[in-house]
């Protein structure tokens, strides 16, 4: 399974349906031309660098949505989305 940031929101909503989540949402493309614009002036600070790094995560085209990957030859097995929301309910379940 992918996992990604909306998915997890959307089995936590499952798991806790009478708790409010409100994400906040980011605008890639005004990151990435706020950061150059401070790199195009000099800026080389880790705050410019951090958002460059945010752009290449969960920019569309990059992040960690892998085709291949080799995890049974690491040992390391994948997660269903029964095993995120028992997760999940472990974490709000406590709260």
């Amino acid at each position: 399974m992918k996992l990604t940031q909306n998915k997890a929101l959307e089995l936590l909503r499952k798991v806790a349906p009478n708790k409010k989540y409100t994400p906040k949402y980011a605008d890639i493309d005004e990151i990435k031309k706020v950061a150059d614009e401070k790199i195009a002036k000099g800026d080389y600070s880790m705050e410019v660098m951090y958002e460059h790094i945010y752009v290449s995560v969960f920019g569309k085209g990059h992040g960690g949505a892998f085709e291949k990957v080799d995890n049974e030859l690491l040992g390391l097995n994948g997660k269903t989305e029964k095993d995120v929301e028992e997760l999940w309910q472990k974490i709000v379940g406590s709260a």
